[in-house]
């Protein structure tokens, strides 16, 4: 399939579930789509879809996935109120061309599982508030970051998590601390 999503996606209302992944779709995801105030998933991984999705995201309170990894998405994050999505177990944004800081409301989501921001243009620290995050959180950081010249990262929850996976082309020094509770 290809083409744009048509906004009448957002007449839907009763949708729990848009998967639509392995196509060719392009152009945004259409703001009438914060209409579906009952969707728990949002599956567009591996298109071609480009630009920013919708601050409507932030009214999912019952989105828990979001997979929007292989795709052209841009620019920042600074839209979606990713704290008020508190049932989000799933954050895949990787492989597009996302810029700017990780906004601390993605700390907020204490039940999220998977974070995946890698293969993005991120720049900044990542905040201690990943802490906050469950503690068997699966992280991909991967080449995620531009610029960074400090990691202060590492606390005792992210020691805990079941995956870590941050390999990154880092300059500068790196500052790192690993607590283990044997």
């Amino acid at each position: 399939m290809s083409g744009e999503l048509p906004s009448a996606l957002g007449n839907c209302t009763s949708l729990k579930i848009i998967g639509i992944k392995h196509n060719n779709f392009i152009g945004d995801i259409p703001g009438s789509i914060g209409q579906l105030n009952r969707l728990e998933e949002l599956q567009l991984d591996n298109n071609r879809m480009s630009r920013v999705f919708p601050s409507s995201l932030s009214n999912f309170t019952s989105l828990k996935i979001i997979n929007l990894k292989h795709n052209n998405f841009t620019g920042e994050l600074s839209k979606v109120n990713f704290s008020r999505l508190p049932n989000l177990k799933l954050l895949d944004l990787m492989s597009n061309k996302f810029t700017g800081e990780i906004l601390d409301s993605i700390y907020r989501c204490s039940n999220l599982t998977t974070l995946q921001l890698s293969s993005n243009k991120f720049y900044g620290q990542l905040s201690p508030r990943i802490d906050n995050l469950n503690t068997s959180c699966s992280y991909h950081l991967t080449t995620m970051f531009l610029g960074i010249s400090q990691m202060q990262f590492m606390h005792s929850r992210t020691a805990k998590s079941q995956h870590f996976d941050y390999g990154n082309q880092l300059q500068g020094q790196g500052h790192a601390r690993w607590h283990t509770n044997s």
